[in-house]
């Protein structure tokens, strides 16, 4: 995670989301399981999908949702949105708020 400082890319070490990526994405996986995942899942399946766990407005826990289980669609004002089945069998529609989504 990084941030501009003019024309200079600098880690943004400061910040909390680069905290949670690179220490402790959640509370099962290490960090360097979790980047193996995010990358296995982009050459095997083309996407990786997390639920963002929040806690006071911020993104506390990063948890991976397997890509077959996420058909990514868009709402009637043109926005992504994820249907989501858990492994429950539940299923849900959530927002950009609540997905990590990298392609």
């Amino acid at each position: 995670l990084y941030h501009l400082n003019g024309s200079l890319k600098q880690r943004a070490t400061g910040e909390r989301l680069h905290k949670l990526i690179s220490t402790h994405p959640n509370g099962y996986m290490t960090p360097q399981e979790f980047w193996e995942l995010v990358v296995t899942c982009l050459c095997l399946r083309g996407n990786f999908y997390a639920y963002k766990v929040k806690a006071f407005g911020e993104v506390a826990e990063l948890l991976p949702v397997d890509p077959g289980c996420v058909v990514p669609k868009l709402n009637s004002s043109w926005e992504p949105v994820y249907q989501v089945t858990f492994p429950d069998g539940s299923t849900d529609v959530l927002s950009q708020e609540d997905i990590w989504h990298v392609r």
